[in-house]
């Protein structure tokens, strides 16, 4: 099997020319390219197996920054995207069509058509380029102009960018055959050369050089790949790191041997398996089990194994029909009725609606409070600033969780910096329409190195009538913003379609991130809605109405979310701000992410959020809060 890997520009290919392979699918990867006059970080997500989505940052250094009144090189940020057109197969290639920086401000645009076919340890890769990909040994005049003379013309100038434009794509007066072989020394060492389509008349002052082709090898390590060659007559390196997130752990069920009551029995195997019980009951011909789980993200896993301990400690519910109940919360998420026969398919299971009867043959009582505690080590980066072109930090944090009641949850975080360098952020945002809320990040995270900070101090309170559900949230609930306000769904199980609203009322806080209050209030009021696409697992939620800068607007979130809680999407954001007002980018777009990330401390693991934008602005902003209804209901709606 060949070391795929990434290209300069994220997505899979070799130093600048793409091919027809695709990361697996649920991968996650970033790459770093050291070349000169640019240099990049790249991330790649790669939902399907026929897609791949790349948001990058690059530096420019022989381009100065328009406007700036300290020196320094250019900033960028743009979207690159593959598209699998065919498979390949024992004759014929993978095809594959892709957009460079489609959306920016045209530094990197083109498009291509590539097409790969392997031969044993030969892995071949031909197409043709547009736009910035319109250079090399291969230009000729552009072939579509004969359709339509209008694919001659190609936009030049930069603009503010953030919008697709649709007239340029596989435009231009010439196009160019690029090409590019890989060659499999052994099982991790692969030599790759390629005619290089990169115009050397671009916008970007590349090394003038008579050579045309790059070539290098790659080498394969546990997590990542090193590739290392020449580039115009240059040494380059570029170096990618993936993880597939698209990994569940093998769920084991735990078996204990005990003798004593049937219902303790009961009980205490369950909670040997992450499940709570909260009652049960027999009836002659029907069993009625509500238990309680947070632990599986496919709630599958939790009724197999409700049915397989009924079984050992209830003999007789092997030949009657069985009502699970799913509790989260206090909220019943989802009710099933299990056959009274075992040759069923649990992907077929009716959901109806919540059926526990008014008395139970055995009620578990719990006992609250119940803290919940972890301390980890937490990386922090900012990226593309326009001081320079990423600063880090490394700071120790602390998550408690303190469960009042079943439905009553306080959340806290704190953090403590160890060490950072966000002091050397100081030049202050360009625009801040139409109210500062997010563009004045740099002065919040100038103190966070002065002491201990207040990330979190958030208390929610849940709640369902049928199929209405509530919550309640009250506290501090990211570094910038406290809020008071609640969220209502209208969710039915085995309906692809959720709706509802939030409403919030937001106060910022001031950059020493304790409890004060900087005296800015906003009203965050929405309509929101969530739309399960088909079995793959796809979910489009879209919302309108006020964000906290006070504009109005539509956010649209494209998710693909995996069997193990895991997610990859993309995201954009058109609100009533001008593009002029808005500037760079003209709205808001970018990548987010959920991904299974293990404590250093504790050893568990958890799901993080992470987003990636490429631009702080202050229109398009919405809270940031630890808890939403979506996040518990999707996976009993999947």
């Amino acid at each position: 099997m060949f070391v795929s890997s990434n290209s300069n520009h994220g997505i899979t290919g070799t130093y600048n020319v793409p091919n027809a392979r695709f990361q697996i699918e649920g991968t996650l990867s970033m790459s770093f390219y050291r070349g000169f006059p640019d240099q990049k970080i790249n991330i790649t997500a790669s939902p399907f197996n026929w897609l791949e989505a790349t948001l990058f940052y690059t530096n420019i250094e022989n381009i100065d920054y328009a406007g700036s009144l300290f020196r320094q090189s250019y900033k960028d940020k743009g979207f690159n995207i593959k598209y699998k057109i065919f498979n390949e197969t024992d004759i014929f290639p993978s095809i594959a069509l892709g957009l460079n920086d489609f959306a920016g401000t045209g530094f990197f645009s083109s498009e291509y058509i590539v097409a790969s076919k392997r031969l044993g340890d030969i892995d071949l890769s031909a197409g043709m380029g547009w736009g910035e990909f319109s250079g090399g040994y291969g230009e000729i005049p552009n072939p579509l102009a004969t359709i339509d003379q209008s694919f001659e013309n190609r936009d030049q100038p930069f603009g503010t960018g953030g919008f697709p434009r649709y007239k340029n794509f596989f435009s231009g007066k010439n196009s160019a055959f690029f090409a590019s072989l890989e060659y499999k020394f052994s099982k991790n060492i692969i030599f790759f050369f390629e005619i290089d389509p990169t115009r050397r008349d671009s916008k970007i002052d590349y090394k003038k050089s008579e050579q045309k082709y790059n070539f290098g090898l790659r080498r394969k390590f546990k997590n990542f790949n090193l590739n290392i060659g020449f580039e115009r007559e240059s040494v380059n390196f570029n170096l990618s790191f993936r993880n597939n997130i698209n990994k569940s752990e093998k769920q084991k069920f735990k078996s204990l041997d005990i003798h004593e009551n049937k219902y303790l029995g009961l009980q205490r195997q369950l909670e040997a398996n992450q499940i709570g019980l909260v009652s049960i009951m027999e009836e002659q011909n029907e069993f009625f089990l509500q238990i309680k789980h947070n632990s599986y993200e496919d709630p599958k896993f939790a009724t197999e194994i409700a049915i397989v301990t009924l079984n050992k400690f209830f003999p007789s519910s092997r030949k009657k029909a069985i009502h699970i109940n799913h509790d989260q919360l206090d909220m019943s998420m989802m009710s099933q009725k299990i056959p009274p026969y075992r040759s069923y398919n649990l992907d077929s299971i009716d959901y109806e609606q919540e059926k526990v009867p008014l008395y139970q043959d055995f009620v578990v009582k719990d006992y609250f409070p119940i803290i919940n505690n972890y301390t980890y080590l937490a990386p922090r980066f900012f990226v593309a600033s326009r001081e320079r072109f990423i600063f880090s930090g490394l700071f120790l944090e602390n998550d408690t969780e303190i469960v009042w009641k079943e439905n009553l949850v306080t959340s806290i975080n704190l953090k403590q910096s160890l060490v950072d360098e966000f002091d050397g952020l100081f030049i202050k945002p360009p625009t801040t329409y139409p109210n500062q809320v997010r563009s004045d990040i740099k002065d919040y995270l100038n103190n966070i190195g002065d002491g201990p900070i207040i990330g979190r101090l958030q208390t929610d309170f849940f709640k369902n009538f049928g199929n209405n559900y509530y919550l309640l949230s009250l506290g501090i609930n990211e570094e910038m913003f406290s809020s008071f306000g609640g969220e209502y769904l209208y969710s039915r199980p085995g309906s692809r379609f959720t709706f509802g609203f939030e409403a919030y009322r937001a106060y910022k806080r001031d950059d020493r991130m304790l409890f004060n209050s900087n005296g800015y209030v906003a009203n965050q009021l929405r309509a929101k809605s969530y739309l399960f696409i088909n079995n793959r697992r796809i979910i489009l939620e879209s919302s309108y109405g006020t964000y906290l800068a006070g504009d109005r607007g539509f956010t649209f979130n494209l998710d693909r979310r995996f069997k193990n809680g895991a997610k990859v999407g993309i995201f954009f954001s058109v609100t009533d701000v001008t593009t002029e007002q808005y500037g760079e980018g003209s709205f808001d777009k970018g990548i987010r992410f959920r991904i299974p990330v293990r404590s250093f401390f504790s050893g568990e693991s958890s799901l993080q959020n992470y987003i990636w934008r490429p631009l702080t602005k202050d229109p398009a902003a919405l809270l940031s809060r630890k808890n939403n209804l979506w996040e518990f209901l999707e996976k009993f709606r999947l």
